[in-house]
């Protein structure tokens, strides 16, 4: 903005500075208002204000607006401005509309006439001004209004240096924004592109003598050669064929610079790199072509390619990074040049070496962008070889990289560099990487290793021998494509299928074998286990017996493969065919909840029962050769890299326009119960036809999200003409409607969640003008839903009066994530006829995600925090329709998305945010603030053993509805106190002291498993660790025993963190495991950063990091997972009552932020200390030692709500205070 002496406004000054000196907020809207209403009098009465007024008076609505209030006047003169002659006030009106006025206004024509006579003027900086408003608010209608102006502009001869830069911006956005509305005369094509020619500037230079001002007209071409090139290059990729004469100017251009026997720009420098940012968009330019026909050309290119990798084996002539990230980013573009030609192998190696070079620099963006440019030459043929000899390198950095994106490109590279020499050695560092790899790459690892093993496998053995070990190390991420890809390969080579089933027989006998393990070897064995039935180790019984003891450790789908291969036993093994038929009969298969298992089970039962071994023999024989394809795994490859080719080249995304689909409609009418026999039937035999093995193409989820599924009903409803069952996708976005609805009955449901507990309502609607008699409903659980959901379904009137509706009330717990929908089953009796009703419930898993409301510091604060494997992910995938912003709005929010505006800078964007069902850290703003007076919730009168009494409390947990579970240590006993309640209920022990499974002596803390609904309980003086049921349980089971336990917790896995502080250690105990591995300590009691002394509390982050109050060392440590020792991130002053300090530290619970939350127990305080800071704060407490609701006397545990309370155990006051968060704050 141009500085003009004598212009400044002096009451705007005097209004800004009202606002800014306004106490609160109700002080600025009444300055506003006043204001408002003066400007809005002005305007209205004074017909005869002067431009300098109705500057000063638009620029006062402006600020106004900048605030954050709407402006619904003063639109008229501000674009009256626009026809001033005095540049101030014409840029104030521009600046005005650009910043307010939206692409409706009435007033767009014009706004459009005043910008065509600023235009059309002769005046420079109008003419600036008008080509920068329509660069900022452009659309399809100026694209159209400028077509022909703007493109003169740019090629006037009598158009000044400023304007055409501008004029070739100002085209550049309208053509990325309005593209189809700019329609460019092609005679105009030529003059654009000889933008790029300098043949004017060099006779000017000539003319001109003053130094200075000869600088300054190189800085005007050198932008308006920048600004075309951009706009050349957005031309390019539109109409190549038109604009190719390009190529020989942008060639001749770029010599001119980077050669030193030229002087053109060399004195414009950037910290001694000539123009680099010309050079650069050049560079790119002359990507969009093949290498130049003419050899003159090519040579000139090809000097300068050879000219810039010169450079820069020269020495730095700066150390200012500046220098350097100039000259890197010339020639990382010239790089990228030399691959896209891919035809002169002398500067593919020479970029090769020179790459090579940067593997080993100490700039990590340099590291990453090498191996970047690596993985492409990788894959040309020239410098394939060259890429090789630095396999090492590329080695050191898979192992020795911190940063986790700098090991994925080393990942890549190795990928893109493999060959039959090479191909042992990365596989073998790939599988011993991938023991140890980041989450987020494990499952592209296996791909990429799968995919080598298979095409450069000499030996096949070699093969099975990489796939099996793979699915050993990292089996989780094993997809269905890898394994079924195992199967492929060995069912169609004979010459590896005796060795696969021997290995395969060899991988069940361990003890820990993953469930894709037991697919494979399932597989293989029911179809080849006779070729090695004759060795003693591994006959028919030995591997029946071996496979069984597996079965029932597995998920369905495994177990129902596995009776397919029990059904193959025997065909091949005739001997053990009792033995099988006893595991078809048993009530677990025979009567199995799932459906497949139990049809597999009676049909294969029947089947060995009545066919003849001939007949069986033909039903089960050996599988054929699969028909060669196109690998899955390339295909799944390209699915996780959809930008990637599988040999790790670059692909350009490619849009297709395709019509949208028409919605799928469903059918009103019952479909009838044959029809759905002979769907069954006809997908049975496809399935026979198949195989065991389901086809690639077939989503195992979408029988779960087909909106296509067809309902039926039981033919006992004989009355219904007309039957609607609503689609369950609708219920994804929202929270109440009608899910069922015919003649007799119509069924609504309605949800509200409070995290992970719904709240459901089910309203049954008599339609006829009879009772309905003997309502009974029935929710079913199939499957995993099992430890999936908790329902607690109230019961149901048993008759509905005609015209009339009744409501059963339930809550439903989500225990973990889910896929499968509850089944509802409703039956009543009409005019004396039984009437049947099934249909699905429509629950989903984002019912239990709840909105988080936050502003765009705190939103991009957490979003740079999420910084760790598996905590970001990313998926493109195409619209089936139009896409609509409103719609697209409305869904997300239905989903359970909160829609937060002014987050993005881009309008079409949405940004969102939830809290997520279930973490181990907590979700705390970092500003926080709670109420200083704490509220008593559980206990708090006296100490005793009534049931509104508690007695030294030590340790609590805080459910997701705010239940709270109180480790009543004197009595001896788990109190459950509901929210809300003025007593508690004991749930665990109360027995008196003793060490009866009946009985707890001393419980230190608990936790709440709700995998297994249960309570784990630190039984402190029985020295063990009890898991007792939290429904009606009796007694406990001891899970560890021999341990001087203190404080527990739990993981997103299940496995559980123990404090034994005997040992003065943490151990860490898988699922279902007595024997635990020390986290953190274990190396004696002491105040080394290796060692804990009498450590209390633990508290597990997502990462699964362990943090531990030291008590002794009056400290808090963070071990972060695999570590030898561990880091002070709280304390470690000595003891002390200082903000640096801690005395006896006891609870500690931590943020997603990492800051860290603790009772400071002796010091009757509770401090904050976030992630890095020496020092912490006290945010409740720390008034002395007392018994006054702001007071505590030596806190223990503490725990925060889902809404960010704060409960805190205060030991000797026998009570739990809740500190309510300052929602003011």
């Amino acid at each position: 903005m141009r500085n003009m002496r004598g212009d400044a406004m002096r009451g705007l000054a005097v209004f800004i500075s009202d606002i800014r000196n306004c106490k609160s907020r109700e002080a600025e809207l009444r300055r506003i208002n006043k204001e408002l209403t003066n400007i809005r009098q002005r305007f209205r009465a004074d017909k005869t204000l002067d431009g300098y007024q109705k500057k000063k008076y638009v620029c006062k609505l402006l600020f106004i607006f900048l605030l954050g209030h709407d402006i619904d006047f003063g639109y008229m003169e501000a674009v009256n401005l626009l026809s001033s002659n005095k540049y101030t006030e014409k840029q104030i009106g521009y600046l005005f509309i650009s910043v307010i006025m939206n692409s409706s206004t009435e007033m767009k024509q014009l706004i459009i006439q005043n910008i065509r006579n600023d235009i059309q003027s002769r005046n420079p900086i109008f003419i600036n001004l008008a080509l920068q408003c329509v660069a900022n608010i452009g659309d399809k209608e100026m694209a159209t209004a400028f077509t022909n102006e703007i493109p003169r502009l740019l090629i006037s001869g009598d158009t000044i240096d400023p304007v055409k830069q501008s004029a070739a911006l100002c085209l550049l956005r309208l053509h990325r924004t309005s593209s189809d509305s700019l329609q460019l005369n092609t005679e105009w094509t030529a003059r654009i592109i000889h933008l790029l020619n300098d043949q004017h500037l060099v006779k000017r230079f000539l003319l001109i003598t003053n130094r200075k001002q000869k600088r300054n007209d190189r800085l005007f071409f050198q932008g308006v050669a920048t600004a075309a090139v951009s706009l050349i290059d957005a031309l390019v990729k539109r109409n190549p064929d038109e604009y190719k004469g390009c190529v020989n100017l942008a060639v001749s251009r770029l010599s001119r610079i980077v050669t030193s026997s030229y002087t053109d720009f060399q004195d414009y420098t950037y910290y001694f790199v000539p123009a680099p940012w010309l050079c650069v968009k050049l560079l790119r330019l002359l990507q969009n072509y093949p290498p130049p026909d003419d050899p003159s050309v090519r040579s000139r290119l090809n000097e300068c390619l050879d000219t810039i990798l010169n450079k820069a084996q020269e020495p730095l002539k700066s150390k200012k990074v500046q220098h350097s990230n100039a000259r890197n980013a010339v020639l990382f573009e010239a790089i990228n040049l030399i691959i896209h030609m891919d035809c002169e192998s002398s500067l593919l190696v020479r970029a090769c070496n020179q790459l090579g070079q940067f593997l080993q620099n100490r700039e990590t963006n340099l590291r990453y962008l090498a191996l970047e440019s690596m993985c492409l030459l990788a894959t040309s043929e020239f410098s394939h070889e060259a890429v090789k000899k630095h396999q090492e390198t590329v080695i050191n950095a898979l192992k020795s990289e911190r940063d986790v994106s700098v090991r994925q490109r080393a990942v890549d590279l190795l990928y893109a560099m493999c060959d039959r020499s090479n191909a042992e050695d990365i596989v073998q560092e790939m599988l011993t990487y991938l023991e140890t790899a980041d989450y987020t790459i494990r499952e592209e690892m296996v791909l990429k290793i799968a995919i080598l093993s298979e095409k450069y496998a000499i030996d096949y053995k070699w093969y099975l021998d990489i796939m099996l070990k793979l699915i050993r190390i990292a089996g989780d991420f094993v997809s269905e494509e890898v394994w079924y890809r195992v199967i492929q390969v060995v069912v169609n080579r004979n010459d590896v299928q005796s060795y696969a089933a021997k290995i395969a027989f060899e991988a069940l006998q361990a003890p820990a074998c993953h469930e894709n393990m037991i697919k494979v070897a399932g597989y293989i064995l029911g179809e080849y286990g006779n070729l090695i039935a004759l060795d003693p180790r591994s006959t028919p019984m030995i591997q029946f017996d071996l496979l069984h003891s597996k079965y029932h450790l597995c998920s369905p789908t495994t177990r129902s493969l596995l009776l397919s291969t029990y059904m193959k036993f025997i065909n091949l093994f005739p001997e053990i065919k009792q033995y099988v038929q006893d595991v078809l009969r048993h009530d677990s298969n025979y009567r199995s909840s799932d459906v497949e298992i139990q049809q597999r089970a009676i049909e294969y039962l029947r089947l060995s029962e009545i066919c003849s071994p001939t007949v069986l023999a033909t039903v089960l024989e050996i599988m054929p050769p699969y028909p060669e394809k196109q690998s899955p795994l390339l295909v799944r490859l390209k699915q996780k890299k959809p930008l990637m080719e599988a040999d790790g080249s670059s692909e350009p995304s490619v849009t297709t326009a395709t019509h949208a689909e028409d919605v799928p409609k469903f059918a009103e009418t019952a479909i009838h119960l044959n029809q759905q026999q002979q769907q069954q039937q006809q997908q049975q035999q496809q399935q026979q036809q198949n195989g065991l093995l389901v086809s690639f193409d077939t989503n195992e989820f979408s029988s779960h999200y087909d909106e296509s599924t067809s309902y039926s009903l039981p033919s006992t409803i004989t009355t219904t003409t007309t039957t609607t069952i609503q689609s369950t996708k609708k219920f994804l976005f929202k929270h109440s409607d009608i899910i069922f609805e015919n003649d007799l009955i119509q069924i609504g449901i309605k949800g509200e969640a409070s995290k992970n507990i719904l709240h459901v309502e089910f309203y049954y609607g008599n339609k006829t003008n009879f009772n309905l008699s003997n309502i009974s409903t029935n929710i079913t659980l199939l499957g995993e839903l099992e430890s999936e959901l908790r329902l607690n379904i109230e019961p149901i009137k048993t008759t509905i009066d005609p015209k009339a509706q009744i409501k059963q009330l339930g809550t439903i717990e989500c225990l973990k994530e889910f896929r499968d929908l509850p089944k509802i089953n409703f039956a009543f009796f009409y005019s004396n006829v039984p009437q049947k009703i099934d249909f699905s419930f429509p629950l989903y898993i984002n019912k239990f995600l709840e909105k988080a409301e936050m502003d765009s510091n705190n939103f991009f604060l957490r979003w740079r925090n999420l910084d760790k494997p598996g905590q970001e992910c990313q998926n493109i995938f195409p619209a089936k329709y139009p896409m609509n912003h409103e719609d697209c709005r409305q869904k997300l929010e239905g989903f359970g998305w909160s829609n937060l505006t002014g987050i993005d800078v881009n309008s079409d964007n949405f940004c969102g945010a939830v809290h997520p069902l279930r973490g181990s850290s907590i979700d705390i703003h970092p500003n926080a603030r709670w109420q200083q007076n704490g509220l008593t919730v559980a206990g708090g009168n006296g100490y005793g053993n009534g049931i509104n009494q508690l007695y030294n409390p030590w340790g609590l947990y805080v459910d997701g509805d705010q239940t709270i579970y109180v480790a009543d240590r004197r009595n001896h006993r788990i109190v459950e106190w509901k929210w809300g309640a003025t007593s508690g209920q004991v749930v665990a022990g109360g027995n008196g002291q003793g060490s009866g499974a009946h009985q707890l002596s001393d419980p230190f803390d608990v936790i709440v498993d709700k995998e297994t609904d249960s309570l784990i309980i630190c039984d402190r003086s029985n020295r063990r660790v009890v898991r007792w049921p939290r429904r009606n349980g009796t007694s406990g089971e001891t899970n560890i025993s021999n341990i001087s336990c203190w404080g527990l917790t739990m993981d997103e896995n299940g496995s559980l963190y123990v404090t034994d502080n005997g040992k003065a250690e943490v151990r860490r105990y898988r699922r279902g495991k007595s024997q635990g591995t020390v986290v953190a300590g274990g190396n004696g009691s002491g105040n080394r950063l290796d060692q804990l002394s009498d450590p209390h509390y633990v508290f597990v982050d997502r990462d699964h990091s362990v943090y531990v109050s030291d008590g002794e060392n009056h400290r808090v440590m963070k071990w972060v997972e695999g570590a030898k020792q561990g880091i002070v991130v709280a304390g470690g002053q000595g003891q002390g009552n200082g903000l640096t300090q801690l005395y006896c530290p006891r609870g500690v619970v931590v943020d997603q932020l990492g800051t860290v939350y603790v009772a400071d127990g002796w010091n009757a305080r509770i401090m904050r200390w976030p992630k890095g800071a020496t020092q912490g704060s006290v945010i409740v407490g720390g008034n002395g030692e007392g018994g006054q609701s702001n007071q505590l006397n030596e806190p223990f545990g503490l725990s925060f709500d889902r809404h960010g309370n704060l409960y805190v155990v205060d030991y000797r006051n026998h009570r739990i205070q809740k500190f309510n968060i300052d929602s003011n704050a």
